[in-house]
């Protein structure tokens, strides 16, 4: 089937998502991101829906790109190896910074989709140092087409602006599930970067706790910790959640590794402050520090430090 290129099309960011580009290319033509989608999977031949197709990660659809829009390779959003770095997955990619969309806006820009918001250890914006915001995730775990954003768009006015969508703020709620101050914050955003680095190895595989394998983070995964990562989450909140979200509304059946934005700062946070208290270093949030150390958990996992430090 020949396909003719398109006249005109938003410009794309080597930082963005696939499929929010795709979605603004939806947008621009006055459709959404299925009607771009109808028309990819007709010419291959494909049923309409993308349920198992990561459009994030589909050297075809991105080809499909390049030949529509006629915007050279270089150009293109970067398609993410579904290997590397811990991605999330389609599901659990959720989060976004709200004043990253602002400065967009701000500099006559659409708010657009980084792919560095679909790593499992980015929790937060190191521009503008605060916790991420995430949307609220689809409702029903079988839903064959995973939202797009248009919805989170619309619930500013000066996002829906930019668009050129009316906003409504009806769906201010499902785009701020997790508001970006709900949790208190570290002391040093640089130090917390880090020190969960330190606590977590890298690993090509796609499976978030198969490469974190091994590692300090994967110990706070486990059921030992259950009690102290509840502990430590309430003590983090600095009001009542606006929605009452957890691993069930975001998890696949395969995952093991927490994916809701909410348990990967908490398991982060464990994480930095037991490498510190490893290191005889002071707390980035003194009160969690406390928390931590009384763990019983904590002093086990400590032990094991000395124990191998000493071999």
């Amino acid at each position: 089937m020949n396909l003719r290129r398109l006249p005109f099309c938003p410009e794309a960011h080597s930082d963005e998502l696939l499929s929010s580009w795709i979605e603004r290319i939806g947008l621009f033509y006055g459709g959404d991101r299925f009607d771009v989608m109808a028309v990819l999977f007709l010419v291959r031949g494909e049923p309409v829906s993308d349920q198992s197709t990561d459009l994030d990660s589909d050297q075809g659809i991105a080809e499909f790109l390049h030949q529509w829009t006629a915007f050279p390779r270089p150009l293109l959003p970067e398609v993410l190896d579904p290997t590397a770095d811990h991605l999330l997955g389609r599901r659990a990619r959720l989060a976004y910074c709200p004043a990253c969309w602002d400065d967009d806006v701000a500099s006559g820009q659409q708010p657009y989709v980084r792919s560095v918001w679909a790593r499992w250890r980015t929790v937060h914006c190191p521009r503008h140092r605060a916790w991420l915001t995430a949307r609220r995730p689809p409702i029903s775990p079988g839903q064959s087409m995973i939202p797009g954003w248009v919805d989170v768009w619309r619930s500013s006015r000066s996002w829906a602006a930019a668009i050129e969508r009316t906003p409504d703020e009806q769906f201010e709620h499902g785009a701020r599930a997790f508001p970006s101050d709900l949790f208190h914050q570290p002391d040093d955003w640089d130090d917390f970067d880090a020190d969960v680095r330190t606590s977590t190895r890298v690993a090509g595989c796609n499976d978030v706790s198969a490469a974190l394998d091994g590692s300090l983070l994967a110990e706070i995964f486990g059921p030992d910790f259950a009690r102290l990562r509840r502990a430590v989450k309430a003590e983090l909140l600095r009001y009542p959640p606006p929605i009452r979200l957890d691993e069930c509304d975001v998890k696949g059946d395969r995952d093991i590794a927490p994916l809701w934005i909410a348990n990967r700062i908490v398991c982060q946070v464990i994480a930095a402050e037991c490498v510190r208290l490893r290191d005889g270093r002071p707390a980035l949030l003194p009160h969690i520090r406390r928390r931590i150390e009384s763990a019983d958990c904590v002093r086990v996992l400590c032990a094991s430090f000395e124990q191998r430090s000493a071999q």
